[in-house]
């Protein structure tokens, strides 16, 4: 260490010594806490870093998100997604006070990938990155007693695997999808939502037939108990064949108490384009595992 260094970490020392000096003569004596946070004020450890703010009123789950290790045809089709969203205008700021229209809009953002747990290197085959805004409207009243829940969502979602040089892929989409759920005996309901897109600066160097094997439609149909059983199927339609997706969940809960707070998770997906690299290759995969939101 040169001496202009030494100098400059002797300064540092002496400074930081005076600095508590002071601190301990002027400061009042605290209370004793387990834990004190920005001001004084009491924060539990296991509530939050301490000296942050954060905004998690506004931060809410999204689409399912899951760990699933591949079956058939093995661990080299393992998958995982997660998924949030984020509210823009707070309904109580006074920006949605005086136009409550603004607070149905939203950030999201989807992360799903393809894991080869087969390989030594464990890689990931593929993963797609899905932001996007879009505009909720949770809640329409219908005056029904059948229809337990409607609501529409439309947006742009950008769609990417991060990749360059040959393997890159990408495209846009807008879309609309109203959902509605029909309340059917007991605890079961069937929810609908077809989700209808067309693709806006499509990637024409990598993947300009996208559409040729994800089509513009998305069906989503399920029936669910909300705390027991669920099935929920994805349909694609395109010309060069459709495309299917199977989930079926189960909370743990019902087996085990809050001991193990997830779903028991297992998926079947037949058809194309699950990632965007083998957009074109058609595959089956059954997988098994778990999820947290579904």
């Amino acid at each position: 260490m040169t001496k202009g260094c030494q100098w400059v970490a002797v300064l540092l020392i002496l400074l930081t010594v005076a600095v508590a000096q002071a601190d301990e003569q002027e400061a009042p004596p605290a209370e004793k806490t387990s834990s004190q946070g920005w001001e004084g004020q009491q924060v539990p450890l296991d509530e939050g870093a301490l000296l942050t703010q954060s905004f998690l009123d506004d931060l809410s789950i999204y689409e399912p998100i899951y760990f699933l290790f591949g079956v058939d045809p093995g661990l080299e089709e393992s998958k995982f997604q997660l998924s949030l969203k984020y509210r823009l205008f707070n309904p109580a700021g006074w920006m949605a006070a005086k136009a409550a229209w603004l607070s149905g809009f939203h950030l999201g953002y989807t992360q799903r990938s393809i894991w080869d747990l087969e390989a030594n290197s464990k890689p990931f085959d593929d993963t797609s990155y899905m932001p996007e805004l879009f505009y909720l409207l949770p809640k329409i009243e219908l005056k029904s007693t059948r229809i337990s829940a409607f609501g529409i969502q439309g947006g742009f979602q950008h769609e990417s695997n991060g990749k360059g040089g040959e393997d890159s892929r990408s495209t846009n989409y807008l879309y609309l999808k109203p959902v509605m759920a029909i309340h059917l005996a007991g605890d079961y309901h069937l929810k609908i939502a077809p989700k209808f897109f067309t693709y806006i600066n499509n990637d024409d160097d990598t993947n300009e037939d996208l559409e040729d094997y994800r089509g513009y439609v998305d069906l989503e149909v399920a029936i669910a108990d909300p705390e027991g059983v669920a099935l929920k199927s994805h349909l694609w339609w395109a010309d060069e064949g459709s495309s299917l997706q199977l989930d079926l969940t189960y909370p743990m809960t019902r087996l085990f108490g809050k001991s193990l707070n997830f779903y028991l998770h297992a998926q079947y997906y037949s058809g194309y384009a699950e990632t965007l690299l083998h957009y074109d290759q058609r595959q089956d995969v059954f997988r098994l595992g778990f999820s947290i939101v579904r």
